[in-house]
C-alpha cells in the first residue's frame, strides 16, 4: 500500500512560563487529514496532564509518557470532518512555571492508525522499539530531554528510513524538545526510532504509526481466447 503524505507541520510558541495553553497558527486541511499533536514539557510534575484541542474535533490521547523527574510527553489525533483551516491549542492542567509547547502534524491518505509505543530513559541515547502493523506506515516521533544536553550535533536513528526533523528547539534551561516522522518504515517489523547522538539525555519519546491507504485490487485480465475467425478455421467437417 502506499505510505501516507506528509502535508504540514506548525508548532506553538516554546517557552518557559506559567501559560496553561499554547496555540499554534492557522492550520489548512482536507477532509480526512489526520492530525498529529505532540505536546512536550518538564518537568512532568509541573505539567499535569496535556489535551489538544481546535477545529471542533475529536481528539483523542494516543501515548503519555514521562516521570516526575523527567519530561512529559503527549501525542494525541484527530481526522478532520471538512476542509477548513483552524488553530489548535494545547492546554496543561498545571500552572507551575515550566517549558513547554506543542507541534502539530498534518498526514493525508492514512487509512488507520497503527501502534503506538513509549518509554523514558537516562544518561543515554534516545531510543524506542515500535512495531508496525502494515506495510509502508509512517512513524511520528516525538522526544524531550529533560537533561540539557546540547543537541546541535544531534544524530537521528534511520533503521526505518531517514527520519525528517519538524522540530528542535531548545527551551533555555529547560530542555530540548525533538519531532519528526519517517515517511515510509517500509515492511511491517520492529523499528528502534529516536537519536544516537546526543549521548546522556534525560529523555522520554514517543512514537505513532499511521498506516497508508490500501490501493484498490487490480483486475485481473479476461481469459485468452482465440480470435472468432482463427476459431472457425479449425472447426472439423
Amino acid at each position: 500500500m502506499p505510505a501516507p503524505t506528509f502535508v504540514s507541520e506548525t508548532e506553538t510558541a516554546w517557552a518557559v512560563n506559567t501559560a496553561t495553553t499554547r496555540v499554534t497558527a492557522s492550520i489548512s486541511v482536507q477532509t480526512g487529514d489526520v492530525l498529529v499533536a505532540c505536546m512536550m514539557g518538564t518537568p512532568a510534575a509541573n505539567m499535569g496532564t496535556f489535551t489538544a484541542s481546535g477545529g471542533s474535533l475529536t481528539w483523542t490521547t494516543q501515548r503519555t509518557v514521562g516521570t516526575v523527574a523527567q519530561a512529559l510527553v503527549t501525542v494525541a489525533t484527530a481526522t478532520a470532518t471538512s476542509t477548513t483551516s483552524f488553530t489548535v491549542t494545547a492546554t496543561r492542567t498545571s500552572s507551575s512555571s515550566s517549558g513547554w509547547g506543542m507541534v502539530v502534524m498534518v498526514f493525508r491518505a492514512v487509512q488507520t492508525l497503527g501502534a503506538n509505543a513509549g518509554t523514558t530513559g537516562s544518561s543515554a541515547a534516545p531510543t524506542l522499539n515500535i512495531t508496525t502493523t502494515a506495510a509502508n506506515s509512517a512513524l511520528v516521533v516525538a522526544n524531550f530531554d529533560a537533561s540539557t544536553t546540547d543537541g546541535a550535533g544531534r544524530v537521528w536513528r534511520s533503521n526505518a528510513g531517514a527520519l525528517s526533523e519538524t522540530t528542535y528547539n531548545k527551551i533555555l534551561a529547560s530542555g530540548e524538545a525533538y519531532a519528526g516522522y519517517h515517511a515510509d518504515a517500509g515492511a511491517a517489523g520492529t523499528y528502534a526510532v529516536g537519536l544516537s547522538a546526543p549521548a546522556g539525555q534525560n529523555y522520554s519519546i514517543a512514537a505513532l504509526e499511521l498506516q497508508g491507504v490500501t490501493g484498490a485490487a487490480t483486475k485481473a485480465p479476461p481469459p485468452f481466447q482465440r480470435p472468432w475467425r482463427l476459431r472457425r478455421r479449425m472447426v472439423i467437417r
